[in-house]
């Protein structure tokens, strides 16, 4: 069984408005939508459970009716914050062993199915995975404005989601962490410090995180491309498909 959690419980304080960002629309489709649209064309995303705010279930479970959702299985409470959401829609599954959990930030709306299964699939050979976009430019390390190094980018990726483990190993290093009262950036980041080894897949330059205003406008050129071409297909989509 592989079952993707989708925590979409923020708030989207930085992108300002009333609205979360997850709700927003681009090109006419809400992000979310786009997101839990790629989960649900995965041949291998069995499952899908999204945590959002308490006051948001409804609004959660009418996009997902709308759009078809039919491999979404629960929306769950999250909390404060995305560990917490993450760690509560954990809670609501009932996989064990080696079964395979994915995670994927709600505000990425151009993960390709393709994507998903690549990272899945990676993650049950290693265990754990993620979607990497490797770095084109020059690496830079700054003191305050100086420049004061260059660092090998050829050792250096860009987290994306999803990222998948095997569910053994999220259940026990989100449980460590939360213990020890530690926050990880991302799901990695969290099994990383318990001792587990994470192996990457390939990205996209697509796979945006739609984080501030202007992302708005890339993810709005983005979706009217791939609405009437199709989204990129492969893992590494150098160019749209």
């Amino acid at each position: 069984m592989n079952t993707v959690l989708i925590p979409a419980a923020g708030r989207g304080t930085r992108i300002g408005g009333p609205t979360p960002k997850q709700y927003l629309e681009v090109a006419g489709i809400s992000i979310l939508a786009r997101s839990l649209r790629n989960a649900q064309a995965c041949d291998l995303v069995d499952a899908i459970v999204v945590a959002t705010g308490a006051e948001e279930l409804d609004r959660v479970r009418s996009i997902a009716e709308r759009e078809g959702i039919s491999k979404l299985r629960q929306v769950v409470v999250g909390g404060e914050l995305r560990q917490d959401s993450v760690a509560l829609a954990l809670a609501a599954v009932t996989e064990s062993g080696d079964d395979i959990i994915a995670v994927h930030d709600a505000v990425r709306p151009f993960a390709s199915p393709s994507l998903f299964g690549a990272v899945i699939s990676r993650a049950r050979v290693s265990g754990a995975a993620i979607a990497a976009q490797l770095v084109p430019d020059t690496v830079k390390q700054v003191d305050g404005d100086r420049i004061v190094g260059t660092i090998d980018r050829s050792r250096i990726v860009l987290a994306q989601t999803p990222q998948a483990f095997r569910y053994t190993v999220l259940k026990t290093s989100i449980a460590a962490a939360m213990e020890e009262g530690w926050i990880g950036t991302d799901e990695a980041s969290i099994v990383e410090r318990a001792g587990y080894p994470v192996t990457f897949v390939e990205g996209s330059p697509f796979n945006i995180k739609v984080t501030r205003a202007d992302d708005l406008i890339v993810a709005e050129a983005f979706a009217r491309h791939f609405d009437e071409s199709g989204a990129p297909s492969s893992t590494d989509a150098a160019s749209p498909a």
